[in-house]
């Protein structure tokens, strides 16, 4: 259930998720006008769900893939850091232990990266 949840509903009942509505052309996945990345076995409309924790935060690059947005809010919740970013319209939750997470602050450009494979597509419904 937790790892590939049946519908949107469950995405959002169990655990933390960002479901993400993706086009997706040839495998190559767009949320709004940037490259999130690639996964060859999707084509179409899409929505997505992504744990916090399988996302990657980073300064802002110049190229390659991934979602560019702007650190809005940061917490410390004992051994993990939960941060807020800012993409387009939308609020994407991001986790990693704070000891292991990189020196970025609210205000900071960033770059979200995931793991494909651990991403679910949900079922249309």
């Amino acid at each position: 259930i937790y790892a590939k949840p049946a519908s949107r509903y469950v995405a959002d009942f169990i655990g933390s998720n960002n479901v993400l509505d993706v086009k997706a052309d040839k495998g190559a996945i767009t949320f709004g006008d940037q490259t999130l990345g690639s996964l060859p076995s999707l084509d179409g409309p899409q929505t997505l769900a992504i744990r916090p924790e399988q996302f990657r935060l980073q300064p802002v690059q110049p190229t390659g893939a991934g979602l560019r947005g702007e650190i809005s809010f940061q917490r410390l919740l004992g051994a993990i850091l939960e941060t807020e970013v800012q993409v387009g319209d939308t609020k994407i939750l991001q986790t990693c232990f704070a000891d292991a997470a990189p020196d970025l602050k609210p205000g900071d450009q960033v770059l979200l990266t995931a793991d494909l494979d651990q991403v679910w597509a949900l079922p249309k419904q």
